[in-house]
């Protein structure tokens, strides 16, 4: 596990097979001392994760990503005042992020199926 890295070719893939859209540049920071409950954070193009093996986590701080390359200078604001309006788990862009996901976690089950049971290999 590196501290610092760019995304995976792995990542990119699963992004762009669940979203349909390529993956936004993202800077990967290895980060294990968050707050109990926290798995990740991203502020503008860095992802600050406990754990950067995980690809459907890794999706969902890409979402907020775009968010950020869409919005450089307001979505930060646009994210807060959501979330103080709706509270975190009705918050838009957290909806938008855990949808994407989840998608990666059942992209990433049936793969693995496909490699355990049926002993596929996965295309690229």
């Amino acid at each position: 596990m590196k501290k610092i890295a760019l995304l995976s070719d792995n990542t990119k893939r699963v992004f762009k097979a669940v979203t349909e859209r390529e993956a936004p540049f993202a800077l990967v920071i290895y980060w294990p001392w968050f707050y109990k409950s926290w798995i990740g954070l991203t502020i503008g193009f860095i992802v600050f994760t406990k754990n950067s093996d995980d690809v459907a986590h890794l999706c969902h701080e890409l979402v907020h990503v775009e968010h950020f390359y869409k919005a450089p200078f307001l979505f930060w604001m646009r994210y807060f005042k959501e979330r103080k309006r709706v509270g975190y788990w009705n918050n838009r862009y957290e909806k938008e992020a855990y949808a994407v996901q989840y998608k990666v976690q059942s992209l990433l089950q049936r793969e693995a199926y496909q490699r355990q049971v049926l002993g596929q290999k996965i295309s690229n």
